[in-house]
């Protein structure tokens, strides 16, 4: 009997493989050292792991629970590492890049698919994230595989993908939204009386909301807030913060974190659209996926900006571009025009290696220069100063932490976080008192390059060294051993 052929996808088999290769390459970095945020969310799984995985114990920087409870439950199952902190987030990567291909691949075609995922995964913004455990490379695979079960109309896959997405991070609650009402308005327009209306799909559309309206609501109960005061207060929309940061904030996302070369092709597939004979889904995700955009952007730049904070709205932007280049050009020239931007998102990392940073580690890969030479500085001190008591500014994951506290060669570190809020002359009393206790000596201030001084004006300090990761480095840090003032 003659077995029948079944044809091998090599393009879906391709992508694929790139997906695991993506998360394989991680391999080196999954205890890098956790910077910037990475503390927030480290500190607010350990919160749930010391009070029995309770989702609502207060930390700082309060969240919706499933990145923290997801992570904490691993930890209890195993022990808690910076490596598993650091799978999470290659494995979210990798998922982000998959659900790309898929989506691209629904709306457009597999060719768009495939190009939109080698796009983002070039993107340096993309790439530094997955190397940061954070809510949003978490959060990232479930907006695209809510959105793309939405387009094969796969209701349980997009309930459960948009559930766990508006339980991982607030915003997300935009996507469901603005999917309702995109329905009510084709119903409008399609119907003569608004009671005739179906209103079946919105209502379904709606249900990833209710859990987390029922988590406001708990949080009403329990803390007297609904949402993370600090929050609502730093992403609530203001008019005059939105006009005075607005063109700053344009820059960064346009230029410095490279989403110029995505909304240009985009912009031109919206223009060309009759032309092109857009199927109404892709007019529809176009629509829905830069409205999400906008919204995204206008509540960032009503407060404080970090590229993080609008990180998972690149992967559209990338499958829409795709799409669009696909769409407006013939295959060749497509190709051609992806791998130019391929290869320009390559050099921008590059660059963004070498040259001083403003974003540092927010939209490159300096992270891991960062975390080198932290790493470095470290090892220099304690192969001195084994009792040492080694201060720092909030931007690294304190080394004293019993489960973290560990490196490559089994060494514990002592350390302090110094706190640049209050003058430093108290601060410094603050950490002698600290050292005392602990019977830790000497206080070695680790002051970075690309900072500010913190301990600046303290008498009496002594520069011991100069830390880089290589000679002409712009990057460095200079270790002071700090003097204790004398107690009466």
């Amino acid at each position: 009997m003659k077995q029948k052929h079944i044809p091998i996808d090599t393009i879906t088999c391709f992508v694929i493989f790139f997906c695991i290769g993506y998360a394989l390459l991680h391999i080196p970095f999954l205890s890098i050292i956790p910077t910037n945020n990475a503390n927030v969310y480290y500190d607010g799984v350990f919160a749930l792991l010391n009070h029995h995985l309770n989702p609502f114990v207060l930390f700082e920087g309060y969240k919706p629970p499933m990145l923290f409870l997801f992570t904490a439950l691993v930890f209890r199952f195993f022990s808690p590492s910076l490596i598993i902190g650091g799978i999470i987030s290659a494995m979210s990567a990798s998922l982000a890049l998959w659900f790309t291909y898929r989506l691209g691949s629904v709306l457009f075609s597999k060719k768009a698919g495939v190009a939109a995922t080698l796009m983002l995964g070039v993107l340096p913004l993309f790439l530094s994230h997955s190397l940061q455990f954070t809510d949003a490379i978490f959060v990232t695979p479930m907006l695209l595989a809510g959105m793309y079960y939405v387009y094969k109309n796969n209701k349980i896959g997009y309930v459960v993908s948009m559930t766990l997405a508006v339980l991982t991070r607030e915003t997300s609650v935009f996507l469901p939204i603005l999917l309702i009402l995109f329905e009510l308005i084709k119903k409008l327009q399609s119907e003569k009386k608004f009671i005739d209306i179906p209103f079946k799909k919105s209502i379904f559309l709606a249900l990833p909301l209710v859990p987390f309206i029922i988590w406001m609501f708990i949080n009403k109960k329990i803390f007297g807030w609904y949402l993370w005061p600090d929050n609502v207060n730093y992403f609530s929309l203001n008019l005059m913060m939105i006009l005075n940061h607005i063109a700053g904030h344009i820059k960064v996302v346009l230029i410095d974190c490279g989403a110029i070369l995505f909304l240009f092709w985009i912009v031109l597939f919206i223009f060309l659209g009759k032309k092109l004979r857009t199927t109404p889904e892709q007019r529809h995700a176009t629509i829905v996926f830069l409205t999400f955009a906008i919204i995204n952007f206008l509540l960032v730049t009503s407060g404080p900006y970090h590229p993080r904070y609008m990180f998972f709205i690149y992967p559209f932007l990338s499958m829409l571009a795709g799409g669009a280049l696909y769409s407006i050009f013939k295959q060749k020239t497509a190709t051609i025009l992806i791998a130019g931007i391929i290869g320009l998102f390559c050099l921008f990392q590059t660059m963004l290696w070498i040259l001083p940073l403003r974003y540092w580690g927010e939209s490159d890969l300096s992270i891991i220069h960062m975390a080198t030479l932290y790493s470095t500085s470290f090892q220099k001190i304690h192969s001195q100063f084994p009792n040492a008591l080694i201060a720092t500014i909030p931007r690294i994951y304190p080394f004293s932490d019993t489960s973290f506290g560990l490196a490559k060669n089994n060494s514990t570190y002592n350390t302090y976080l110094w706190n640049d809020a209050i003058p430093k002359e108290q601060e410094l009393i603050n950490v002698c008192k600290y050292a005392r206790e602990r019977s830790l000596s000497p206080i070695i201030f680790i002051h970075e390059s690309e900072v500010g001084d913190p301990v600046d004006g303290i008498q009496n300090k002594l520069l011991i060294e100069k830390v880089s990761t290589y000679t002409k480095s712009t990057s460095y840090h200079l270790l002071y051993t700090l003097p204790c003032p004398t107690t009466k």
